[in-house]
């Protein structure tokens, strides 16, 4: 009688939930876990990133640490679930290192990034809220189960987001929660495409809730995961959807210059309207580059630069100094003055004595 790989990995996971449930009565809590990973520090750095929680490695054997800090009950239903997801890829053997804490794990964030699994959650159709105080960070489920809702409430009174969702996630759907219903960001399969999906909103009341749906899975050994990133941006006239494209004011021109991401002369090249991101595209033949941004490389001789769609981008003959800042990874304009124009607001400014920073 020959056994498949999958029905032996169903009976070592049958084993040791087994041996937990024996001490489902002693109520402890961790939020620390030694497991020894045959196949060395790569493979549990991989089991700890696909789990939500954090690589601290030591010799043969390897302590993960909860990425959101928070402590476990043995009893709890969850962590079998975990245990369940990582020994059906892996042979494991556990120790658990028992701290009694009370705290029940993986229901709220209140960090910029989030990263968890569906199969750490209680209940299956619930929705776990998720609190997020930052401008930027990300948020990747695996295992997608019930619902997340995520509520972003950054430190500014009105903003614009956006985000941008990974175009290979799966399992789940995204939907920006309005006045009475829920507006569709990604329709799960029907969205998926190889390019990442960018959509964007404005804030009610100073905050934003994204609802995450997962869809129900079809072979729950199937690792989906659905991963989108935000990016926040302070804008006060909310009312106005076109607030972002006007031409920049002279003083907006000499704050962008002081605090932009990116300064770049040179000429358009290339205009291409993409409707499928909502985003202009603009292909720049670089004469001059300056940036504010670390471990950012200088363009050879072309670099993409974005703005959205809505925008109506025109391609313009001549030198420009476009200005702007990097958005979930894209370089996206703000201010694109004519080179002379800009000249002319920096001579003024150094005569005047206004500028803002060192004009160069």
């Amino acid at each position: 009688m020959t056994i498949s790989n999958r029905t032996l990995k169903y009976l070592l996971v049958l084993i040791v939930l087994n041996a937990l449930d024996n001490i489902n009565a002693s109520g402890v809590y961790s939020d620390q876990f030694v497991i020894k990973v045959p196949g060395g520090s790569e493979i549990a750095k991989q089991v700890a990133r696909d789990h939500g929680f954090e690589y601290l490695g030591e010799d043969s054997v390897f302590a993960l640490v909860s990425e959101k800090g928070c402590a476990c009950g043995i009893g709890d239903d969850r962590v079998g679930e975990m245990l369940f997801s990582v020994f059906s890829s892996f042979f494991i053997s556990v120790v658990l290192i028992l701290n009694n804490v009370r705290k029940v794990c993986g229901q709220a964030s209140d960090t910029c990034d989030w990263v968890g699994s569906g199969l750490l959650q209680n209940e299956t159709r619930g929705v776990q809220p998720l609190y997020l105080r930052c401008t930027q960070g990300r948020i990747k489920w695996h295992y997608p189960r019930g619902a997340l809702r995520a509520l972003l409430r950054p430190p500014l009174p009105s903003f614009r987001g956006c985000v941008r969702i990974s175009g290979n996630s799966t399992g789940a759907r995204l939907f920006l929660e309005g006045k009475g219903r829920l507006h569709p960001l990604y329709k799960g399969s029907r969205d998926r495409r190889s390019e990442d999906l960018h959509r964007c909103f404005t804030s009610r009341g100073g905050q934003v809730a994204l609802y995450v749906e997962a869809d129900p899975p079809l072979d729950i050994l199937r690792k989906d995961t659905i991963e989108f990133k935000y990016d926040l941006v302070a804008q006060e006239n909310l009312a106005d959807d076109m607030e972002e494209c006007r031409p920049c004011s002279d003083q907006e021109i000499l704050q962008s210059y002081c605090t932009s991401d990116f300064a770049i002369q040179g000429t358009v090249s290339a205009l291409n309207h993409n409707p499928s991101i909502q985003t202009s595209e603009l292909t720049i033949r670089v004469s001059s580059y300056k940036t504010s941004v670390p471990h950012r490389t200088d363009p050879k001789k072309y670099v993409t630069l974005h703005r959205p769609l809505k925008c109506g981008t025109k391609a313009g003959e001549g030198q420009f100094l476009f200005l702007g800042r990097w958005v979930l990874g894209r370089p996206a304009v703000r201010c694109a003055p004519r080179l002379s124009h800009w000249k002319e607001i920096r001579r003024k400014a150094i005569e005047a004595d206004t500028n803002l920073c060192q004009l160069s």
